[in-house]
């Protein structure tokens, strides 16, 4: 697993190896499957690559601004 940190963010990318223990552990059916979470509990969940609705959980939930690090573009 690597991990990086964006701002307030913490970005996880999980190797080939071993996923299916992970995806099984997480419930993920679907990949893409974004979870998001907001002091230590799961807040969200995105299933699909819905740019759209990636940008408005990340918003909604962690109050983003266009002048933030790792904003995404309108």
């Amino acid at each position: 697993m690597v991990c990086t940190k964006i701002g307030r963010l913490l970005r996880f990318f999980y190797m080939q190896e071993g996923l299916g223990s992970v995806l099984s552990k997480l419930n993920i059916a679907s990949v893409p499957t974004f979870h998001f979470f907001n002091n230590g509990k799961k807040a969200a969940e995105v299933i699909g690559a819905d740019v759209i609705r990636l940008k408005n959980t990340m918003e909604e939930l962690y109050k983003i601004e266009d002048s933030e690090e790792g904003t995404v573009d309108k």
